[in-house]
Parts: C-alpha cells; sequence; structure tokens
C-alpha cells in the first residue's frame, strides 16, 4: 500500500456540548455524552447508565499499565468492554483548589481531549471523570478511557528488528508513520494548539495508522497548550526526537519525513520557503542542547 501524502482537509469546529454532571454522597462525576455516543454506534455493547455506575466501583482490574506516586493506571473490563483506568492522587486541599478552578491533571486531560475531538483529531477521549472523597481526607481523580487497540510508538519503536532485518514492507510502514505524525502535528499548529506530551508513549498505533497512514490516536492529553510561539513548537518536537531515539533505533531520515510533512501540512510556522527545513532543524537542535546542558 502507498503511503498517503494527502493535503489534509480542512474541518470546521464544532463546539462540544458541556458534560452532564451527577452527584452521589462520596463523589462527583462527569459524563462526556458524545463518548458514549460514539460508543454506542459501534456496534459494540450499549453504555447506559448502569454500566456507567459499575464501572466505577466493579470493574474487573487486568493488569496495572502505570503504577507511581503520582497516578495509578489500570487495564479493566466492565460490560463488555475494555477501559483504561487512571486514577491521579494529590494532596486533599491541592485537589479541592484544582478542581474548582478546572486545573487538576485529570481536568485538563478531559477538557483537552473534548477539545482536540471537536477540532476533528484522532483522539482517546475520556468518557468518565470521578472525583471522590477516600480514606485519611485524600481525595483522587480518575478518568476512564475506553481502550485503543494497538501498540503505542514506543512499544513499536522498542519491539521492532534491528535495521539489518527490515523488509521493504517494514520500511514502507515506517515512512507512514513518520509522515503521519508530522501531518498531525502539523495539523494540531494549524489549529493553534501544542501537544507538549505529544510523545511515543502517547500515540496509539492502530490498523488505520499501520495500514493506510491515518493519524495515530493520541492519548493523555493533559499537555495540551495554546501555541504561542516557534519555541514553544520546538520544544515539543525535541520531546518527541528524543523519547523516540531513546524507546530504540530511528533513523535521521525517519525525522526529516517526519518534519517535512509537518512544513507540508503548517508552512507558516517558518516564513519563506528558502532553508525552512534547515532553520526547522536548527531550532530543534538548540532545544535538545539546551534539555542536556540542564543539571
Amino acid at each position: 500500500m502507498r503511503a498517503s501524502m494527502a493535503t489534509p482537509v480542512s474541518i470546521t469546529p464544532v463546539k462540544p456540548s458541556a458534560p452532564r454532571c451527577k452527584k452521589t454522597l462520596r463523589r462527583v462525576y462527569w459524563i462526556d455524552a458524545q463518548t458514549v455516543d460514539a460508543l454506542n454506534a459501534d456496534g459494540g455493547p450499549a453504555v447506559s447508565g448502569s454500566v456507567i455506575e459499575g464501572l466505577i466501583s466493579n470493574a474487573e482490574v487486568l493488569r496495572d499499565l502505570k503504577d507511581d506516586s503520582r497516578s495509578h493506571v489500570q487495564l479493566v473490563r466492565f460490560g463488555g468492554r475494555l477501559w483504561v483506568r487512571k486514577r491521579i492522587f494529590t494532596p486533599s486541599l491541592k485537589t479541592r483548589l484544582y478542581h474548582r478552578l478546572r486545573l487538576s491533571p485529570a481536568w485538563r486531560e478531559f477538557k483537552g481531549a473534548r477539545r482536540l475531538r471537536a477540532l476533528g483529531r484522532r483522539v482517546g477521549a475520556p468518557m468518565l471523570l470521578v472525583h471522590e472523597r477516600r480514606k485519611k481526607r485524600r481525595r483522587s481523580q480518575t478518568l476512564f478511557t475506553p481502550y485503543s487497540e494497538g501498540p503505542s510508538l514506543q512499544q513499536a519503536i522498542a519491539n521492532a528488528p534491528p535495521p539489518s532485518q527490515w523488509t521493504h514492507e517494514d520500511c514502507l510502514q515506517r515512512r507512514r508513520v513518520a509522515e503521519a505524525i508530522g501531518r498531525q502535528i502539523g495539523a494540531l499548529l494549524a489549529d493553534e494548539v501544542v501537544n507538549r506530551d505529544h510523545k511515543p508513549s502517547n500515540l496509539i498505533l492502530d490498523d488505520k495508522c499501520l495500514d493506510e497512514g491515518a493519524e495515530p490516536v493520541i492519548i493523555d492529553v493533559g499537555g495540551l497548550r495554546e501555541r504561542r510561539d516557534r519555541k514553544q513548537v520546538f520544544r515539543a518536537l525535541a520531546v518527541l526526537w528524543r523519547s523516540a531515539t531513546r524507546s530504540g533505533h530511528v533513523t535521521p531520515r525517519e525525522g526529516l519525513r517526519c518534519l517535512n510533512a509537518l512544513l507540508e501540512t503548517y508552512p507558516r510556522l517558518i516564513r519563506g520557503k528558502k532553508k525552512r527545513l534547515r532553520r526547522t532543524l536548527r531550532g530543534v537542535k538548540a532545544q535538545l542542547k539546551w534539555r542536556d546542558d540542564q543539571p
């Protein structure tokens, strides 16, 4: 299959409806109706009010995906579907303050995913945000997101065979993925936003991405910010490149294909056609050197 090099289609942003809020004695939770509608339209098990209630309390834990002092991420099953449960812990006072201001990490991820979906991007949007009071006055915020099938870019790079064993189809597939990521970043810039956490671990490569060159599915978009200047963009690209090369073998040509696709999608990043790629590379290298110099 040939690589997709089509010009991105202009998508008119649609303002998402406000999430529905429900309250119980120990918790308050918000339901994203658009995610529920999308799940009920995909032909899988229906998502109803009873399923949402049961998901919060009775989900079957299959395995841990991440566990540290900041958050606990698990793959769970309930209602005939797989979900990712991400529970974020913060001190009680800070959680309540950030919760009211809608600035907590969970709220940033919840709102960021809704915004990207309204802009037409491929994103794993949380269906449910739960704010609850736990033991010892500790509070937590929990996100429930439908599980996206496919490996992350980080896993794909780490599990890839050595370059000497790559087949022609492997090279074409890697080219499709690199160009798709570049087009995706360019489309975000055209929408006046930057995802500071556009890292390999947060990009899911499903069948549409691997076989057709579609954009990867973005998860964990708490780092979504308004685009201010080029330095902010170069910093995000430096994070992506550094994370990718630390995961496994990535060729410089794949990095250049990604940048070329970005500049074709969003040519306004650098003014003038001459030396556009070279100036972009210079900006990214400056951010990589700055990060290496940090203590």
